[in-house]
């Protein structure tokens, strides 16, 4: 997912406990609109990972002449398509442009635990 850096919003995944970069190989996503995300299955083949169900049946009605797999869970949908079709699953999942230049295990990449619970705290 590197090679989407400076085009999307690329993100890694990070540790609940610890809120480090996971370091497991590739662990990066992009991150796109309605916490959905786009990650690599294979070095072909990439899936949008849609977390709601009523939201997975529209984003694969309207991309079932790219995607070639999908499974659907009780809440969440993955759509598997090909990277070359990647341009047209962008047009429906939006995927986010803004700090598309910040690398992905960069502090600035993601919020700490410590700055949620403060956001939280201060909501009340």
């Amino acid at each position: 997912m590197n090679k989407f850096i400076g085009t999307y919003r690329v993100c890694c995944e990070k540790d609940l406990i610890t809120n480090k970069p996971v370091e497991n190989g590739e662990n990066t996503y992009i991150k796109c609109k309605k916490n959905c995300e786009i990650y690599r299955y294979s070095s072909e083949v990439l899936v949008l990972y849609i977390p709601t169900s009523k939201r997975g049946k529209m984003y694969l009605n309207l991309l079932k002449p790219y995607v070639f797999k999908y499974d659907n869970g009780d809440m969440e949908y993955r759509l598997y398509f090909k990277e070359s079709d990647l341009d047209k699953v962008v047009e429906v999942a939006k995927p986010s442009t803004q700090g598309k230049n910040i690398k992905p295990k960069n502090k600035r990449s993601y919020k700490s635990i410590n700055d949620r619970k403060r956001g939280e705290n201060n909501a009340e």
